[in-house]
This record gives C-alpha cells, structure tokens and sequence, in this order.
C-alpha cells in the first residue's frame, strides 16, 4: 500500500498502462491525420479526410507495436531509477520518448496513407 492512501500499487500499475495506451494511441491518431493532412494540403488541395476502415487497422496495429516497444524502453529506463524522484523524471521521459514515437509513426503512415489514397497525387520517391 502506499502510504496515506487507499490505492494499491498493482492497481496503479494498471492505470499507468492504461493511460500510457490511451496517450500512445491518441498520440497516433493525431499523427495520422496530420501526416495525411499534410500530404493532401502540398498535393492535392480540397481533399477530405476520412478514418476508413483500412486506416483504423493500420493505426491499432501501429499503436501496438508502439505501446509494447515503449513499455521495454520504460522497463529498461526504469530500472536505472534509484530514488522517487529519479523514477518519476524517468516515467516522464518515457512518456515523452513514446509520444514523439508514435507522432513520428502516425505521420509516416498517415502521409503513406495519403499517397496510396488519393488519385492524381504524385508518388514521391525518397532516397
């Protein structure tokens, strides 16, 4: 139990994986539409954006292989924490590891998306 509170630790550990999903999937999501934003905006001005079906899939998917990667790199960060301070710096520099992750996921499917998408677009090709 922690101390002057009713919560107890497992129960808290749940609530940290809960919401570690909820900031990783948001997180994702808001990135998708802003890469396929983006890629309609530069080529192909006027075009609407919809969450289809194919969308949704690719970002749970996304979102998985995100949450999971972020929860080792959490794991990982930590075991290095030594005191309460330490740990709690350690939670917030995960959180945000795992954020600019799944915002830089979310852009890259969200513009690939896009492209796939939309007709008459130029295919860009990256080196």
């Amino acid at each position: 139990m922690l101390s002057n509170t009713d919560i107890d630790i497992d129960v808290l550990g749940v609530v940290f994986l809960i919401t570690f999903g909820l900031v990783t999937g948001i997180s994702l999501r808001f990135g998708t539409k802003w890469g396929w934003m983006y890629y309609a905006e530069k080529y192909q001005p006027g075009a609407r954006y919809a969450f289809t079906k194919s969308l949704k899939l690719g970002v749970l998917w996304r979102v998985l292989a995100v949450w999971f990667a972020g929860r080792v790199v959490s794991v990982i960060l930590l075991n290095q924490a030594d005191s309460d301070v330490s740990m709690g710096l350690l939670v917030l520099v995960s959180i945000a590891l795992v954020v600019a992750a799944a915002i830089y996921v979310g852009l890259r499917f969200g513009w690939q998306a896009a492209d796939k998408a939309l007709s008459g677009a130029p295919i860009v090709v990256t080196p």
